[in-house]
């Protein structure tokens, strides 16, 4: 059967069947199929799989080293799975976290509990992210995350075409968009904004389970290497914003920027919300799509549980910055 693409939205996102993932630890893909799936990826920005329950974690961590990585990572070397919550890591795949709320048994070789991390989330609260910005360098191009165990109710995933953001981007913002280098930080402490994007309050700095001590600098606006797309970057672990030629902004300047220059691409109506079934898999690139989890009320004492990838980028495709002349900044 030759692989099938069915848009997910009229911007962003296919649904792709005809395709077997199974076995691709002992085997590899024909040539045009992989070539096919590397084009749709930086097409399309996200990638749906429905029905990969026959997959093993061998072949996920296959699947996502298609993709931009670094070869050098050691994953058995840190303890961080990236991101502002620590997760349990596949002891014999530490490539793969477990994500979600779950009492396992010798899964995979690991035992242990988690009761999730999105609790008491109001109903529409949201934690916009590309993964890996405020703690990884370079931070991951590819995430993918495979549906293992899930709640009869919620636990749905938001999905935003961070190219449509860029296009979206108000026309008064100050300093330009195209200038801005946001300054990301793990907090202890923080209150997210109730649209997701940028904080209210933050204190202190994380320092378990972190990849990076230190605040990760990225362009607001960049140009992604294997589309050429002009696309945002971003996720809600605001610090500070900077500027050449302009004064760094405040710490509430900075998220007000931030908020105000999402706001556009992240409506409601442009959103794809992806409700799991059990053997779904979804990968995306951090450099096209924007991503939150949603409240964890409506599974409450439920398993929900998830793999996912997420591995630093090959340094050539971190990200830089769209770098557009413009005559008024010449």
């Amino acid at each position: 059967m030759a692989m099938r693409l069915t848009a997910l939205m009229p911007h962003f996102g296919v649904r792709c069947d005809g395709v077997s993932l199974a076995g691709l630890a002992n085997r590899q893909l024909p040539p045009l199929v992989a070539s096919a799936l590397k084009t749709a990826l930086y097409s399309y920005g996200l990638l749906y799989f429905p029905a990969t329950s026959d997959m093993t974690p061998a072949d996920e961590v296959a699947f996502a080293k298609m993709f931009s990585h670094d070869p050098a990572e050691d994953m058995r070397a840190s303890s961080s799975t990236g991101g502002a919550s620590h997760q349990a890591k596949l002891p014999h795949f530490p490539e793969i976290a477990l994500v979600g709320s779950f009492n396992l048994r010798d899964y995979f070789g690991y035992t242990g509990k988690s009761p999730g991390v999105y609790q008491g989330w109001a109903p529409d609260q949201r934690a916009w992210h590309c993964d890996g910005l405020a703690d990884t360098y370079p931070p991951p191009d590819l995430t993918t995350m495979r549906a293992i165990q899930i709640p009869p109710s919620g636990g749905d995933t938001l999905f935003a075409c961070s190219v449509m953001a860029a296009k979206l981007l108000p026309e008064n913002l100050q300093p330009h968009p195209e200038h801005v280098q946001v300054s990301y930080r793990l907090f202890n402490e923080y209150e997210i904004k109730p649209m997701g994007m940028g904080l209210d309050l933050a204190s202190g700095r994380k320092v378990k389970d972190v990849n990076e001590l230190n605040d990760m600098k990225q362009p607001l606006v960049i140009r992604e290497p294997h589309s050429g797309k002009r696309s945002l970057v971003g996720t809600y672990h605001v610090s500070r914003i900077e500027a050449h030629g302009s004064k760094a902004l405040t710490f509430e300047e900075s998220n007000n920027y931030i908020a105000q220059a999402w706001a556009p691409g992240l409506q409601d109506d442009l959103l794809y919300r992806h409700k799991w079934q059990a053997g779904d898999m979804v990968a995306w690139s951090n450099r096209l799509v924007i991503h939150t989890a949603t409240s964890a009320a409506a599974y409450e004492g439920e398993t929900r549980l998830h793999h996912r990838i997420r591995l630093r980028s090959d340094p050539n495709h971190a990200p830089v910055p769209w770098e557009m002349i413009r005559p008024d900044c010449a």
